[in-house]
């Protein structure tokens, strides 16, 4: 997908816009509780990986609270968010100075 505020940016066959959590660490979610309640885990089988992003990249972990699976990008668990309504929506982006879009050049500070 694309946004004029955040250029080209990762999000799932139905357009629902992509998160990863600045406090999570790779392969690990610290996203727990009510924390998961507005950011849902994201989780597909299989995906086509869009033009510009590796499928190297990718991976999936098993989360040791909910034992459930979620994709990763550069080994950070991704997200939906609950307010993110429609296709397109990108209300997620910087809450809490801590939750970001992934775009394809999104570097990862850990």
């Amino acid at each position: 997908m694309e946004n004029t505020e955040v250029g080209e940016y990762l999000a799932d066959s139905k357009g629902m816009t992509l998160y990863y959590f600045e406090n999570d660490e790779p392969k690990k979610s610290n996203c727990s509780g009510e924390c998961l309640g507005n950011w849902p885990a994201f989780f597909a089988k299989d995906f086509n990986v869009p033009y510009g992003f590796d499928k190297k990249d990718f991976g999936t972990i098993t989360r040791e609270d909910i034992n459930a699976k979620q994709v990763t990008y550069k080994g950070y668990p991704l997200y939906y968010f609950a307010k993110d309504q429609q296709e397109g929506d990108v209300n997620g982006q910087g809450v809490k100075d801590a939750w970001y879009i992934i775009a394809k050049d999104t570097e990862f500070e850990k």
